[in-house]
């Protein structure tokens, strides 16, 4: 029997539905994360490039709550699909479309923006638009974002300086494995605060993030084997890591350093070694550095001092080419 014109077009209607409702997925999950990803990517170029001014633009076109990301909400996404297929393709759109916005805005653009209001880049410096930016990404899991929100209650900058909320927020970027987050986690381990004293927990997140590179974490680390703390004293073990540090360029370390080869701590004892890093770390300005230097020159030659500060100068123009890519 042949189909009437009322049931021909519901069919078309149907196979219509589908037709559109796929794709209404197809270009919500291809254009809308591809156009953020490009404009984020304008944004950080422009912001690597010094455009600081363009950079805060791109990014808080993206950050703002409700802007297009990347991300999806699964459950809007099934229900869209649905919509589409049983013909309500407005309600279809809207809930697709709608899962490719996020209500909480771009965490890496907030991220990006609560930096530049941190260090006044193309925006006046404002803690406290800084905070609201960290808060937003960090809400959302970015840990970078989680950590700079730790740093600011640490340092009660833009908000008030409350411990138990810094713990908090490094924990969680720590956890993520943010090396920053597990340093300064441990030295609130290390110095009680917000909880209970504990070099065990300390050495323990310390050296997950020294592993990582983090040269605070390595002279940390280092710090921790000079001193026994937790560990049986071990200078060897200290000088392996302070040196990782210092040649990242941490003065810190750099001092610490030239201490142990003056002192002859896990190394034979060196002047010209030891003038080389001190002179090194009091070239950043590092006070200490500088009185030691000063000792040590008086218990050298002028060859020997000559000898260290061409070391310094070797060490430093090999970093330079390190940095800008030359051999």
């Amino acid at each position: 029997m042949a189909q009437t014109p009322t049931k021909q077009f519901m069919q078309f209607w149907k196979v219509a539905n589908v037709m559109v409702g796929v794709a209404v997925l197809l270009f919500t999950f291809s254009v809308f994360p591809a156009r953020t990803k490009a404009d984020f990517e304008e944004g950080r170029q422009a912001y690597n490039k010094g455009d600081y001014v363009i950079a805060a633009e791109e990014f808080r076109n993206l950050a703002d709550p409700g802007i297009v990301r990347e991300s999806d909400n699964s459950k809007s996404v099934i229900e869209g699909i649905w919509d589409g297929f049983i013909g309500f393709l407005p309600w279809a759109w809207e809930k697709i479309s709608g899962s490719a916005r996020s209500r909480n805005g771009h965490a890496p653009a907030q991220l990006y923006l609560g930096m530049m209001y941190a260090l006044g880049r193309g925006v006046p410096q404002d803690y406290a638009e800084a905070f609201k930016w960290f808060s937003l990404a960090a809400e959302q899991g970015n840990a970078q974002a989680q950590y700079a929100l730790g740093s600011m209650y640490y340092e009660g900058r833009g908000v008030p300086q409350v411990y138990s909320e810094a713990f908090k927020w490094f924990s969680l970027a720590a956890e993520q494995g943010d090396a920053a987050a597990q340093n300064s986690l441990a030295s609130m381990y290390i110095d009680g605060k917000a909880v209970p004293q504990d070099y065990a927990e300390a050495l323990k997140w310390v050296r997950m993030a020294a592993e990582q590179g983090d040269a605070d974490a390595q002279n940390n680390l280092a710090r921790m084997y000079a001193l026994g703390r937790n560990v049986p004293q071990d200078y060897a073990e200290a000088l392996k890591w302070v040196r990782m540090a210092a040649e990242q360029g941490h003065a810190a370390a750099q001092n610490s350093l030239g201490m142990m080869y003056f002192n002859g701590q896990g190394v034979a004892k060196d002047y010209v070694q030891a003038h080389m890093w001190y002179n090194l770390a009091a070239a950043q300005g590092h006070d200490a550095a500088k009185n030691s230097r000063g000792i040590a020159e008086k218990l050298m030659s002028r060859n020997q001092i000559e000898g260290a500060q061409r070391l310094a100068t070797e060490w430093m123009e090999k970093q330079f080419k390190k940095s800008t890519g030359e051999r």
